[in-house]
């Protein structure tokens, strides 16, 4: 989003690709990046407990961006719904790794630690899917899973949605408590150089893209997001002022 006024393709002409780590990068960021500068921008997929597990190879032949690839030589991934059996292609279940760059262990926690596999797979807390041609897409956090009235909605959907409108920079979609739904959807979104929209009118963008049920009924307005070291944002947190406004 930054104007670089003075920029052309000649300065990052030696540039080959770029990497993205600490959190998945939304197709419609990489196409308006790869549009904008002519770099390729790859996924690196992992997390504390595995390391990288997995890479979107921006070379390969018929690459199709919005995912993070194939997994690495030496990692095995078995995606599992919540019984813990393995799921079919292109059915989302959690992402459960199995390599020798696994963490021995929790410091002091061997209960969590154990807890944390299934049949000898490490278990993410990520939800994805595999297509047929063996790639892996990445949806959501299990913990960020959003249930209205009994169904399960991906935030990171709605997110991506409303990161595709002109005036948005950022968005974070959480579910707020509701008495009669279980929960409800609140998104909290940063707009570009303090630009102003309706918020009618971006429910009416939502529904148009979503749908009525998984369009947010609430919408927040703010100049950042709490994030970690490493820049994710922290849904946590969200929730957790959702639930001090409440008390």
């Amino acid at each position: 989003n930054t104007p670089y006024k003075d920029y052309n393709r000649e300065m990052v002409s030696s540039m080959k690709f770029i990497g993205c780590g600490s959190a998945f990068l939304a197709k419609n960021l990489q196409d308006a990046f790869e549009e904008k500068f002519g770099i390729a921008v790859a996924n690196l997929y992992g997390s504390s407990e595995t390391g990288a597990t997995h890479f979107d190879n921006p070379f390969e032949l018929g690459r199709r961006i919005g995912n993070i690839g194939r997994p690495l030589d030496n990692v095995n991934v078995k995606i599992f719904d919540e019984h813990g059996d393995e799921v079919q292609e292109d059915e989302v279940g959690e992402f459960c790794i199995k390599s020798p760059a696994l963490l021995k262990g929790y410091f002091n926690d061997r209960k969590s630690y154990n807890a944390c596999f299934n049949n000898g797979y490490f278990m993410t807390g990520d939800l994805g899917y595999k297509d047929e041609n063996g790639v892996y897409y990445y949806v959501d956090r299990k913990k960020d899973l959003i249930i209205k009235g009994g169904v399960n909605i991906l935030p990171s959907e709605i997110d991506a949605v409303l990161q595709a409108h002109p005036a948005v920079v950022e968005a974070a979609t959480i579910g707020k408590p509701d008495m009669l739904l279980g929960e409800n959807i609140k998104s909290y979104i940063i707009l570009k150089n303090n630009m102003a929209i309706d918020q009618k009118i971006l429910k009416s963008y939502c529904k148009k893209e979503l749908g009525d049920f998984k369009t947010p009924t609430e919408f927040e307005f703010v100049d950042d997001l709490p994030k970690g070291p490493s820049g994710k944002i922290l849904k946590k947190e969200l929730r957790e002022k959702e639930l001090i406004d409440l008390l």
